[in-house]
């Protein structure tokens, strides 16, 4: 066990400093549509305004999927298929459960995003293209 973390350790060692501290050069050439869309969104928001536009994104994304279950179990469909088959939430239920959800999107999750974002800076994050291959880009995530 302690020389595949040893391994990992070197491999990590050798690659976090150099990729911490290097700026990816960008050549204003995206070679992928990810990389162009990446690009796009940094010149049109900058790094702040991509955090925020992907935020939002997120909390969009998921309050759309919640919709979609709230209708699915308000028309009772699928019913054979749930745990609790003849329990069925009241809309009192639903609004504390949003409510929840808001204060902890509002309250907890963005200023803890807006704390983390300057600080993948001090890190040497870079945000912008050319992409890290994945597992540096692992690396990254799990050094942060």
């Amino acid at each position: 066990m302690e020389s595949a973390f040893a391994s990992f350790a070197s491999v990590f060692k050798s690659n976090a400093s150099s990729l911490l501290t290097e700026e990816p050069i960008f050549l204003g050439q995206p070679t992928t549509v990810t990389e162009h869309v990446w690009a796009y969104l940094l010149t049109k928001l900058g790094d702040f305004g991509l955090f925020v536009f992907f935020y939002l994104s997120m909390a969009a994304l998921y309050g759309l999927g919640g919709l979609l279950f709230y209708y699915v179990d308000k028309k009772r469909l699928f019913a054979k298929y749930k745990i609790q088959y003849d329990r069925y939430a009241t809309d009192k239920d639903y609004m504390d459960c949003v409510k929840g959800l808001i204060f902890s999107y509002v309250c907890i999750i963005l200023p803890l995003g807006c704390i983390s974002f300057p600080m993948t800076k001090l890190a040497g994050l870079s945000h912008s293209p050319p992409l890290p291959p994945v597992p540096p880009g692992l690396a990254q995530m799990f050094a942060f």
